[in-house]
């Protein structure tokens, strides 16, 4: 998960690539939580860790809220420049 190996090549369409990139680590990071949270008997420790995944789960959400906003103003475009073409 290092920011230097990923950079936008501002060519994106329909869906943001660093977006779809950031979402497949927020969910790698909630899997990684959780494997700490089922090996953790300690429950200050469990009740730590759920809120980690409680965060991450929220940014996932955002991501993917995010990500459905792209794809719908890129129809739209789509849509508009259909119609020029017509």
């Amino acid at each position: 998960m290092e920011t230097s190996e990923k950079q936008c090549d501002h060519r994106c369409r329909n869906t943001c690539a660093m977006l779809v990139d950031a979402l497949r680590d927020e969910k790698k990071l909630i899997a990684y939580y959780e494997s700490i949270l089922t090996q953790c008997n300690d429950p200050a420790i469990k009740h730590f860790v759920s809120e980690i995944i409680a965060t991450h789960g929220l940014l996932v959400g955002r991501i993917i809220e995010q990500l459905n906003v792209i794809r719908a103003n890129s129809e739209v475009l789509d849509d508009i420049m259909t119609s020029f073409d017509s």
